[in-house]
């Protein structure tokens, strides 16, 4: 007994530092990959629009970009699906960051139609934004949120570049200029970081009506740990009435009833009959057999059964492998 209790708390003091080596990587990384995706793909999107200020010639391929925002969002998708598919003010922040740098990222390819109509006031248009941008994306490596100095000078960069620097096409001009609005003020929901403003009761009551649309006889998940649950409460069932000296090996029937269990749905009616008459040839060659296999044999045994239920192709000998495996052990 006292080694089980020795075994139960190394269990748990495992399972404790686990829980708080995880709680304190979430709490100095959960900020991370979004910071990185987000600085990533503005640097892009700048070495991108230095190009154009440089008038290189062909348009650079975009590849780069597209492989960043698509990243970008598989981490937004895999955040949102651990709330149950609901999006927090940090998701929709950022999301909004992805939905601007693709309307850059097509600016800049329009900019590169009209490239040989640019002017010197062109220029200094984008070589300015250029550094508004560099500035930015160095700041949001490090976390917007953490640096309230710098992000009040980038603020007030971009309503100064907004008021003193033009494009010669009028047209383009309001486009940018609509497009670096859009960009400050997501830059302040960025910094403001707010935190989720769903409240308790919201909360649980969105909790709940997720939880009553699973407990639906037709969800699949639901109808497989309903029959496991009525199957394992009849095999423990059984092993609890059973003989002493054959409740001692017991255990074997609530783990074959599982086996049974197990497949998909399509796959059980397959293999149904396979498995019941499996496990009861299987019974039936270990209760006539296993008096007659000395104890120095019984290793050797089992890892024959082992080995015959991986090699073989048939399903019926395999399950009759695998209960006697299961029985002797």
């Amino acid at each position: 007994m006292s080694r089980i209790h020795i075994r139960i708390e190394a269990i748990l003091i495992g399972l404790l530092i686990s829980f708080i080596y995880l709680s304190i990587n979430n709490f100095f990384t959960k900020h991370k990959k979004y910071n990185d995706f987000s600085y990533r793909g503005l640097k892009l999107i700048n070495d991108k629009l230095l190009t154009l200020y440089n008038k290189a010639c062909p348009i650079n391929k975009s590849e780069d970009i597209i492989s960043v925002i698509n990243e970008y969002v598989s981490e937004i998708y895999m955040d949102t699906l651990k709330r149950n598919n609901t999006m927090n003010n940090r998701n929709i922040n950022h999301f909004k960051f992805i939905l601007i740098l693709e309307e850059i990222n097509i600016l800049i390819e329009r900019e590169y139609e009209n490239l040989y109509k640019f002017t010197k006031k062109d220029s200094e248009y984008f070589i300015m934004l250029s550094k508004i941008l560099e500035r930015t994306s160095r700041i949001l490596k490090h976390g917007i949120y953490k640096h309230e100095a710098e992000y009040n000078i980038i603020i007030k960069m971009i309503n100064d570049f907004n008021s003193n620097y033009f494009l010669s096409n009028e047209r383009s001009y309001y486009e940018w200029l609509y497009v670096i609005i859009k960009l400050r003020n997501i830059l302040h929901s960025l910094f403001e970081n707010n935190k989720d403003d769903f409240e308790i009761t919201k909360l649980f009551n969105f909790k709940l009506m997720n939880l009553k649309k699973e407990l639906s006889i037709n969800k699949c998940h639901f109808r497989f740990s309903l029959k496991m649950g009525i199957i394992m409460c009849i095999a423990f069932t059984v092993k609890y009435f059973l003989p002493d000296q054959i409740a001692t090996r017991g255990y074997w029937l609530p783990i074959i009833s599982y086996m049974i269990l197990h497949p998909f749905y399509e796959e059980q009616k397959e293999t149904f009959t396979i498995n019941i008459l499996g496990n009861f040839i299987g019974v039936f060659i270990f209760a006539i057999f296993f008096k007659y296999i000395p104890n120095y044999a019984i290793i050797p045994t089992i890892t024959i059964c082992i080995v015959l239920t991986m090699a073989s192709k048939n399903q019926f000998f395999k399950k009759i492998y695998s209960t006697i495996s299961a029985l002797i052990s």
